[in-house]
């Protein structure tokens, strides 16, 4: 019992250092690096096509248009539709995810009290033992001093 709950134990222990490993590859890691190069090179290409348009006396917006822009469109019902899914979606994963972590914490937990429930008995056994050798003891010390 007390080997499954450290399995349990390191299991979350190993949880928690992944969880923190994919944080810093999102802030800190490879990831960032990445997005700082991009960025880098999207800033390039947009003074390239600058003066392209300068050269070229391309109207205003020319350089811009190379790029995603905002939509300044309104959102329609079946976009809002496809999100409201994707978003439930989601919340469903997270609930079910919560869910098995609150059941492996349960079990954790009971396995926990029993051994600590074993532990006790044994203690009380142990003590036990030691009061009965220790009436035995007792007993026999009165019977000399009585025939003494």
């Amino acid at each position: 019992m007390a080997a499954r709950a450290q399995a349990g134990e390191e299991a979350a222990k190993e949880k928690r250092s992944a969880t923190q490993n994919l944080i810093n590859f999102r802030t800190i890691g490879t990831r960032v690096k990445l997005n700082q190069d991009f960025n880098k090179l999207r800033k390039s290409l947009y003074g390239k096509l600058g003066e392209i348009q300068h050269a070229h006396k391309l109207g205003s917006g020319w350089a811009e248009s190379f790029f995603l822009q905002d939509s300044t469109e309104e959102i329609g019902l079946s976009q809002l539709d496809k999100k409201i899914g994707a978003v439930t979606a989601e919340l469903d994963a997270l609930k079910k995810q919560r869910e098995a972590l609150a059941t492996q914490e349960a079990k954790i937990a009971a396995q926990r009290a029993q051994a600590a429930q074993q532990e006790k008995k044994a203690q009380l056994e142990a003590l036990q033992k030691l009061k009965a050798d220790l009436a035995a003891q007792e007993a026999a010390l009165l019977s000399e001093l009585s025939e003494g």
